[in-house]
């Protein structure tokens, strides 16, 4: 499976390539990080991103944005965030336009990989335990900290250190951050079909 995995920093796409390696273990991923952070950057790249996947035959776009504070509080799934729906119907509105150009046979997929907060608020979990829905609710920018430190070091060694413990989570542990089991679900259900 060729997968183009857009992301908004390094960190983001250091997680996202594990996670996509454990359910996807012969895939190839490319990366297209994003030249900055932000909703805004994130839906004005979103066209192009999702023709270079279409025009460059990929099986699979995973598109990493953060839900920051846009999930209603009692909301079952992240699909619920606003700023989620904004982008799946972006990704759905140039896809249809696309259909039927590029010589296209096969069909693209797009899933999104949206923490509640930040990646951030997964690795903390995995490193220090306990419910993973309370991590998605602290302070983005305190989980940027307490991962990195402040100003943020080795942000690539860190990253690939604590994406291998969140795996190691994953599977020991049943409370995952709600935004974190939707995402590998949408995978595993892909997978399946």
């Amino acid at each position: 499976m060729r997968i183009l995995l857009a992301t908004e920093g390094e960190s983001d796409e250091i997680v996202a390539r594990r996670l996509l390696e454990r359910v996807y273990s012969n895939s190839v991923v490319q990366p297209k990080r994003m030249p900055a952070r932000g909703i805004a950057v994130v839906l004005r790249l979103l066209p192009d991103i999702v023709r270079a996947a279409h025009f460059g035959h990929f099986d699979l776009l995973v598109v990493h944005f953060d839900l920051d504070d846009t999930l209603p509080e009692n909301a079952l799934h992240s699909g619920d965030s606003p700023r989620r729906q904004e982008v799946a119907s972006q990704i759905s509105t140039t896809m249809r336009s696309l259909r039927s150009s590029g010589g296209r046979t096969d069909s693209l997929t797009a899933i999104l990989m949206t923490p509640a907060q930040s990646t951030d608020a997964w690795l903390r979990w995995a490193l220090l335990d306990g419910d993973g829905k309370k991590w998605e609710n602290k302070d983005r920018h305190a989980m940027k900290r307490a991962v990195f430190g402040d100003p943020p070091r080795k942000i690539i060694e860190t990253a690939v250190a604590f994406a291998d413990r969140l795996i190691v989570q994953m599977a020991e542990c049943d409370t995952w951050p709600r935004s974190l089991r939707d995402f590998l679900d949408e995978l595993e259900a892909l997978k399946k079909a």
